[in-house]
């Protein structure tokens, strides 16, 4: 059996963990269920055909995601998105779009099994990037060759409205895969977490765990960054972290098995597991700090983040936390 992928974006995790959107979108996910049970079955949901097309989705996103988020980010930073090229701006830039998830992708989207409204969105999103391509590599071109200095920023200008739509146009096509895609993943995951204690693989039922509840601490925070931590609900956060450090308790315990690791992990790829644990260890830390603040209402911005206002380097912060999350995943996923 193959081993599942996960997530390492957050931006649509946060809202689609929210009472209110799991509500909202109760009819719509209960649909998209039976319809994937109707396709692939119980026992299909495990099927390596099934795992392997569902892991080409999650690297899109995962790949394609940074990719582009790093682009616009990088554009913004001298443009405001809103106000558009004034033509007094210095050192404007964009990073080109990396493809090779998306090029990966788009033949399983015609393979079997049919993910339907899964493969639909996925088209899309494809298309979405794959537009969004055409246009960075014309813009890049022009601001690499400072090009804005010959024309008085004229084609900047012309530019900027059809790349910001561009961009815009990717992040909802994402989103709107991503939430279709969580619906199959939480299917996939839930028969694979049965598979796993059925066949008393203890040690793959525990890491599992330990990122789910991860991922449920990630979930109470919403989207509050470090200048809103008041709004955190902190009963919420804090039975989640508790949560959390008894999952890593139990995967800890498991793992301390040499045995057991090399029959459930493998030979070779239980050379991730200190990484792994490592993550997951700073990522605690991080939590623990916001714990503790939340506990004594200290609510007050550090004087670092004042000066630097570069939330991702205080710990303790959401940014900070969801930061760690992100490479919590990605050792998980290196071990799968």
């Amino acid at each position: 059996m193959r081993n599942l992928l996960f997530i390492t974006s957050l931006c649509f995790l946060i809202s689609c963990n929210t009472a209110t959107k799991k509500d909202s979108d109760s009819n719509t996910s209960t649909k998209l269920i039976k319809e994937i049970k109707k396709d692939v079955g119980e026992e299909g949901l495990l099927a390596d055909a099934t795992i392997e097309k569902y892991n080409a989705f999650i690297s899109f996103i995962n790949n394609t995601q940074t990719s582009v988020e790093r682009s616009y980010n990088r554009y913004t930073k001298s443009i405001d998105p809103h106000k558009g090229v004034t033509g007094k701006e210095r050192d404007i830039d964009l990073y080109k779009i990396t493809m090779n998830a998306a090029e990966r992708l788009e033949p399983y989207l015609s393979k079997k099994p049919d993910f339907k409204e899964v493969d639909a969105a996925g088209k899309e999103a494809v298309e979405a990037v794959k537009n969004l391509d055409k246009i960075v590599l014309k813009a890049y071109d022009y601001y690499a060759m400072e090009g804005y200095k010959d024309d008085e920023y004229s084609k900047a200008k012309e530019m900027h409205s059809g790349l910001i739509n561009a961009f815009e146009n990717y992040f909802k096509k994402d989103s709107i895969l991503f939430a279709k895609l969580d619906v199959l993943g939480e299917q996939i995951k839930k028969a694979e977490l049965d598979k796993y204690k059925e066949e008393g693989l203890d040690l793959l039922y525990a890491k599992s765990m330990l990122l789910e509840n991860a991922r449920n601490l990630i979930a109470t925070l919403q989207d509050n960054s470090i200048e809103t931590i008041s709004e955190i609900d902190k009963d919420l956060y804090i039975a989640a972290f508790n949560d959390l450090l008894k999952a890593y308790d139990e995967f800890t315990e498991k793992a301390s098995d040499e045995e057991r690791v090399e029959k459930e992990i493998g030979k070779f790829k239980k050379a991730y597991l200190p990484s792994f644990k490592s993550s997951v260890q700073q990522f605690i830390v991080d939590a623990r700090k916001l714990k503790e603040r939340l506990e004594k209402n200290d609510f007050t911005l550090p004087s670092s983040y004042k000066f630097h206002r570069s939330a991702t380097l205080e710990r303790g912060s959401p940014e900070k936390i969801r930061e760690g999350f992100g490479g919590v995943v990605n050792d998980f996923n290196r071990m799968n």
